[in-house]
């Protein structure tokens, strides 16, 4: 019940200072209802509400609001577990835009699909919830200010990866390829994929941030 208020809480400062996100989010919304590029605009939606996980985590730490609820009977791992919730919840918030989105654009053009809009809402989902698996973790542990700086900092890492990894051809990982084969054939397959390795990647994100949140001085 306490970690319901904390995720209460984070919800009324969402909607007092993110009203812009959640505009933008709105109107990319509207614009996939009409466009053909579901896949760019479902990652832009998800990576919107995204943001507004960790901002929302910001406003409350640089307030001081974190320093306050610590005063009250709330421990450090209820703080955490409260902003892994919102977290979760505001990625799931992308899911089901998305996918209505994506469902009303189908019903518009005739060519209703539930296979394409479930994968377009994992992918949604997934990009959600990427800002608050990598950012959390440094915020808890060094403040908002420091932790965008390493946020920074290992975003650009994981790119310089990613971008190597293209030289990577499939017969190079030939069980992996198999693997990735075999999933990408099931359009539903492919969304509980998605979904449960970005659920996996969050639990990972949230042993780590309670661990640094407990050494932190505050």
């Amino acid at each position: 019940m306490k970690t319901k208020g904390l995720v209460k809480n984070h919800i009324c400062v969402a909607f007092t200072t993110c009203r812009a996100f959640f505009l933008i989010v709105l109107v990319w919304a509207a614009v996939l209802v009409s466009s053909e590029l579901s896949s760019s605009i479902a990652v832009f939606i998800g990576l919107f509400c995204g943001v507004v996980s960790i901002s929302v985590f910001s406003v409350s730490d640089s307030s001081g609001f974190i320093v306050y609820a610590l005063t009250l009977p709330y421990s450090r791992r209820q703080i955490v577990s409260a902003q892994y919730i919102f977290s979760f919840l505001t990625a799931l918030s992308a899911f089901a835009i998305v996918f209505a989105s994506m469902m009303a654009r189908g019903a518009v053009s005739g060519e209703l699909s539930l296979e394409t809009a479930a994968v377009g809402a994992s992918v949604s989902f997934l990009a959600a919830l990427l800002p608050s698996v990598i950012a959390l973790p440094f915020i808890m542990r060094l403040g908002p200010e420091k932790g965008r700086l390493a946020y920074i900092v290992v975003v650009g890492g994981i790119s310089a990866l990613a971008a190597t990894s293209f030289t990577i051809t499939p017969e190079d990982l030939p069980l992996i390829s198999r693997i990735i084969g075999a999933v990408s054939s099931n359009a539903f397959l492919l969304s509980a994929a998605v979904v449960a390795g970005a659920c996996v990647l969050l639990l990972i994100s949230y042993f780590a941030a309670a661990a640094l949140f407990s050494g932190r001085d505050m």
